[in-house]
C-alpha cells in the first residue's frame, strides 16, 4: 500500500574518494531488504544527491545506484557554491535547506530523511524508522557511536553478498563487531571508563556490561523530519535548528532501541583525538564547555535514555540502568543550569561560521575550475592573526625566531636545488586541497619560486578542456601537494599526469604532516607515507629521492599548542592571552636555536614533511 505522504532521502557528499566510499559501503547497506527496499514498499521515495555538478558522472555510472533506481527516482542537485574550506558543518546545513526549501508547499508532505556518507546501517533500521513516521511525529531523532575506519572497513567490505552487492547484516551483530573496534573519541565519552575524557563531548555513554551501553545524547541526528511550516529559519548548524525550526509544536520522537535502529560511523582513527585526555571528568570544566553552546532542545534531549545491546534488556533492567545513568546526567544537567540555554537561531558558533563561510565561498567559487589562487584568504584576518604575522612574518616568509623558520628554510632549499630555474616556467603545481597547511605551499612556490601553474587536482584532473591545453603544451616538472590520507589516490591520477610530462620529466609528491603534535615515537610518519607509496616502488618507475623534512621546534610548538586547546577547549581569548604570554620567551628560545642548528638537514628528529621524486616509466621512454 502507497500513502499519500513521501518520503525525500537527502545525502550530501562531494570527491570522488568519498563518493565511491559511500557507493562500495554505505549504500549497500541502505539497499538491505529492511531499509530503502522497506520503504519504497509503503511510500513514494526519492534520493536526492547534494553534490558537485562534475560528480554527478561518478554515481551514475556505479551499478549500486542502477540497483537503488528500482525502489525510487534518484535526483542531483548541485551544491558547487556551497563547499568551501574547512567549514564541512555549514555546508551540510546549507544543503540540505537547499533540497528541503525546493520542494515548495509538498515540504509539508514530505519527510525528509538525512543521512551522513559515513554511515554503517543495520538492517532494518529504516523499517523501524518507518513505526515512527506512520505513528504521525513530524521530528525523529537518532544517536550513534564511532568506530574506526581503518579497524572495520575490511570487515564491512566482505559483508557485501557477491550476488546481490547488498549489505545485510542484523543490528546485534553489528553492535557486538563494532563493541570492539570503539574510536578513542566514543570510549573517552564513557564516563565510568575513568582512563579517558573528551571536553568537547556532545554525548555520554555508561558501560552497563559486555553486552549493553546506554547513552545521553545532547547532540542529536535530526534524521527524519516533516516540517510543519514552509516559514522556518536556518540560523545554526542542522543538528542545532532543524528541529526547533520545522518542528515548533515539539512532536518529536527519539529512537532509543538499537534493535529498531542502529547506525554506526566509520571514523579514521586520527578524527577528533586531539579531544581526548587521559583522566576522569571534571565537573567544571565539562559544564562551562557544555554551557557555551546547549540549545534548550539539546539540554531536552539528554533527558533521553538510548540503548545499545546485544542481548535482550528487559524494563527492570532498563530501569537500573536510568538509575545509574540519571546521576551522571542529572547532576550535569543541574550545574548546567548556572547557564543560559543558547538561542537555536543566531547561534554564536553560526555567526563565525556563516562569515567565515562568505568569506571563502568567493574565493573558491572566483576560483574553483582554474588556478589554486588562495591569496584572498589573507585578505579578512582577525586582530590576532594580524598581529601573530606582524610579530613573526607570514608562512612559509617568517622570521628567524618562528618555530617553523628553519622547516620552511629545508624545504626551500631542497626543492631550489631540483627545480632548476630554466624549468620554472615548465612546471606546475597541484593541490589536492585547500588545506591550511597546503595555503602555505601555494605561496612557497607562487612568491618565493615564482611558478605560475597552480591547480586544484581533481577539478584539473576533470577538466579535458585544461587537459587538452597542457597535452599540447607539456610540462618538465609536475608537483603534486597532498595529504597523507589521500596520497593513494595519485595512482588513479598517475597515467593522466603522465601524458602531460615533457621525456624525462620530473614528479615530486609533497605530503605535509597533519600531525605535527604528535611525537615521532609514537607517528612514525617517513614509514607511513613510503606504505602509502608502494605502488611506486616498482622497476616501472625511476625512483630518484625520498627526503624528510625534520624539525623538532615544529613538534614543540604544536605538541604545546594542543595542549592548550585541549586545556581551555573554546576559550578563544584566553588562548590568545596565553599565547602572547608565551610568545616571547618562546620567540628568544627558538632564535637562539634556529641560530644555532643552522640549514642542514638532519638524518633524526620530528618529520615535518616528505618530498618524493621519481620519473615515471611512460615518460622515460
Amino acid at each position: 500500500m502507497v500513502r499519500d505522504d513521501s518520503i525525500c532521502v537527502l545525502l550530501a557528499i562531494w570527491g570522488e574518494r568519498y563518493i565511491k566510499d559511500f557507493l562500495g559501503l554505505g549504500l549497500p547497506c541502505l539497499l538491505a531488504p529492511g531499509n530503502i527496499p522497506a520503504l519504497a514498499t509503503y511510500y513514494p521515495v526519492r534520493f536526492i544527491f547534494l553534490t558537485r555538478a562534475d560528480n554527478v558522472s561518478i554515481f551514475d555510472d556505479h551499478p549500486a545506484i542502477q540497483k537503488l533506481k528500482a525502489y525510487c527516482k534518484i535526483e542531483y542537485i548541485a551544491i558547487d557554491d556551497l563547499i568551501t574550506v574547512g567549514n564541512y558543518s555549514t555546508t551540510l546545513t546549507l544543503a540540505f535547506d537547499r533540497a528541503i526549501r525546493a520542494a515548495g508547499k509538498k515540504m509539508l508532505k514530505t519527510y525528509f530523511l538525512i543521512l551522513t556518507a559515513d554511515y554503517i546501517m543495520a538492517d532494518g533500521s529504516l523499517r523501524g524508522l518507518m513505526r515512527y513516521i506512520q505513528a504521525g511525529y513530524n521530528g525523529i531523532c537518532a544517536g550513534n557511536f564511532q568506530v574506526i575506519k581503518e579497524d572495520t572497513r575490511a570487515f564491512f567490505l566482505n559483508k557485501i553478498d557477491p550476488i546481490s552487492q547488498v549489505i545485510q547484516i542484523q543490528p546485534r551483530e553489528l553492535l557486538e563487531y563494532s563493541f570492539e573496534h570503539l574510536h578513542p573519541i566514543t570510549i573517552a565519552s564513557i564516563f565510568n571508563q575513568n582512563i579517558l575524557h573528551n571536553y568537547q563531548a556532545n554525548r555520554f555513554f555508561y558501560r552497563y556490561s559486555l553486552e549493553v551501553l546506554a547513552a545521553s545524547f545532547y547532540l542529536l541526528h535530526p534524521l527524519c523530519i516533516k516540517p510543519e511550516t514552509e516559514n522556518y529559519r536556518v540560523g545554526a548548524a542542522c543538528d542545532y535548528s532543524f528541529i526547533p525550526e520545522m518542528c515548533p509544536s515539539g512532536n518529536i520522537a527519539i529512537l532509543t532501541d538499537s534493535d529498531e535502529y542502529l547506525v554506526v560511523e566509520m571514523q579514521p582513527r586520527q578524527q577528533e583525538v586531539r579531544f581526548v585526555n587521559g583522566g576522569k571528568y571534571k565537573d567544571k570544566k565539562l559544564i562551562e564547555t557544555l554551557g557555551e553552546w546547549t540549545t534548550k532542545q539539546h539540554r531536552k534531549n539528554a533527558q533521553t535514555t538510548i540503548y545499545f545491546h546485544t542481548c535482550d534488556v528487559y524494563e527492570e533492567e532498563k530501569a537500573r540502568i536510568r538509575v545509574k545513568l540519571n546521576v551522571f546526567t542529572e547532576r550535569i544537567n543541574k550545574l548546567l543550569e548556572r547557564y543560559p540555554e543558547q538561542p537555536h537561531y543566531d547561534h554564536p558558533y553560526w555567526m563565525g561560521a556563516i562569515e567565515a563561510f562568505q568569506t571563502q565561498k568567493k574565493i573558491i567559487s572566483k576560483n574553483y575550475y582554474d588556478y589554486f589562487d588562495i591569496t584572498s584568504f589573507s585578505e579578512k584576518l582577525f586582530f590576532p592573526k594580524r598581529l601573530y604575522y606582524y610579530c613573526f612574518g607570514i608562512p612559509p616568509k617568517v622570521f628567524r625566531w618562528h618555530h617553523r623558520w628553519r622547516e620552511y628554510q629545508l624545504v626551500k632549499q631542497t626543492l631550489k636545488e631540483r627545480i632548476l630555474s630554466e624549468d620554472i616556467k615548465n612546471t606546475m603545481v597541484l593541490y589536492d586541497d585547500y588545506y591550511i597547511e597546503f595555503m602555505i605551499y601555494y605561496r612557497f612556490f607562487k612568491d618565493i619560486m615564482h611558478i605560475h601553474n597552480h591547480y586544484h587536482l581533481e577539478n584539473f584532473i576533470n577538466s579535458k578542456t585544461k587537459l587538452k591545453e597542457l597535452e599540447n603544451n607539456k610540462v618538465n616538472i609536475c608537483v603534486i601537494v597532498i595529504s597523507s590520507q589521500c596520497v593513494e589516490k595519485i595512482k588513479v591520477y598517475l597515467p593522466i599526469i603522465n601524458l602531460l610530462l615533457n621525456p624525462n620529466g620530473k614528479i615530486f609528491i609533497i605530503i605535509p604532516n597533519k600531525d605535527n603534535h604528535v611525537p615521532s615515537f609514537v607517528y612514525d610518519f617517513p614509514l607511513e607515507c613510503i606504505q602509502k607509496l608502494g605502488f611506486l616502488w616498482n622497476i616501472k618507475n625511476k625512483y630518484l629521492e625520498f627526503v624528510a623534512i625534520r624539525n623538532n621546534l615544529t613538534y614543540l610548538s604544536a605538541s604545546i599548542y594542543s595542549k592548550i586547546d585541549r586545556w581551555l577547549g573554546k576559550k578563544n581569548k584566553l588562548k590568545v592571552w596565553l599565547l602572547i604570554l608565551l610568545g616571547l620567551p618562546g620567540a628568544v628560545l627558538y632564535f637562539i636555536i634556529n641560530h644555532l642548528s643552522g640549514k642542514a638537514n638532519k638524518e633524526e628528529g620530528h618529520c615535518t614533511t616528505v618530498i618524493v621524486t621519481f620519473v615515471p616509466d611512460r615518460v622515460l621512454k
